[in-house]
């Protein structure tokens, strides 16, 4: 790292003579900080791996192949005659019983809704600033 010469180590000046140019103090620091905001935006961290406004999966989630869906359209008869055996089967474990009753009861009515219920009794206050400080203490 080159050092800066001192003001009296510098050679002096003749009248009519003009100083040499000296680089202005920072300018090599915001050089330097230019380049690691271009690096730290290459490197995106965890907080957010992409750049703002760009989409981390542009093209969307990839289609199921025409194949696939045909195979599976293929043993649904199947997985529902299980289903029914299951729900049907006393040897069967209960757990196993109700969860193909549910999976069956869910595929022909849908899930039921999760009503919200309970009495709220609570107070929503609005601090500003001011007011957050006096609160504080």
């Amino acid at each position: 790292m080159a050092k800066r010469k001192q003001a009296s180590e510098q050679a002096p000046v003749t009248p009519g003579e003009t100083a040499p140019e000296l680089p202005k103090a920072g300018t090599k620091a915001k050089e330097k900080s230019a380049d690691n905001s271009a690096e730290t935006a290459r490197k995106r961290g965890p907080g957010r791996p992409f750049q703002k406004g760009q989409s981390g999966n542009p093209g969307g989630r990839p289609k199921v192949p025409d194949e696939v869906k045909a195979m599976l359209k293929s043993a649904a008869p199947e997985a529902v005659r299980l289903l029914i055996e299951t729900i049907g089967n006393e040897n069967a474990a209960m757990n196993h019983r109700l969860d193909a009753a549910k999976e069956v009861l869910n595929r022909v009515y849908g899930k039921s809704t999760q009503p919200i219920d309970g009495e709220v009794d609570a107070v929503l206050q609005i601090l500003f600033s001011d007011e957050a400080e006096e609160y504080a203490k």
